[in-house]
């Protein structure tokens, strides 16, 4: 038997399979579809432009690389900043908790913690 045939009777065997079981359905065609809806409804903003983000910057260590990032954020127009100026860690925690800032950037490495 050649080979192209081999791949119909193995497709039309699919086939079959996929008009006999109810969850082939469900996972082949309804799945992407409502995945495909949420996907639009989470990032299908409208297209406007007026998103903004409150940001600060909390800064420890002053080297080419956390200067260079600070750079970096600022040319980002969706960005607003909370402060001109890096600002203490203690600052930015509480600018967070009271919801003054969207987001905080932290140039160092910090241990994961629970807020």
């Amino acid at each position: 038997m050649s080979n192209s045939k081999q791949f119909a009777k193995l497709f039309g065997a699919s086939i079959k399979m996929m008009f006999r079981e109810k969850q082939v359905w469900f996972w082949n065609i309804f799945f992407p579809v409502i995945l495909m809806v949420l996907f639009m409804i989470i990032f299908g903003g409208g297209g406007s432009d007026n998103f903004k983000a409150s940001i600060a910057v909390v800064e420890t260590q002053q080297n080419a690389t956390s200067n260079m990032l600070e750079d970096q954020l600022r040319q980002v127009p969706v960005f607003e900043w909370k402060s001109e100026q890096p600002v203490s860690a203690e600052q930015a925690d509480t600018w967070i908790k009271d919801k003054d800032v969207d987001a905080v950037s932290c140039c160092r490495k910090r241990k994961m913690r629970n807020l």
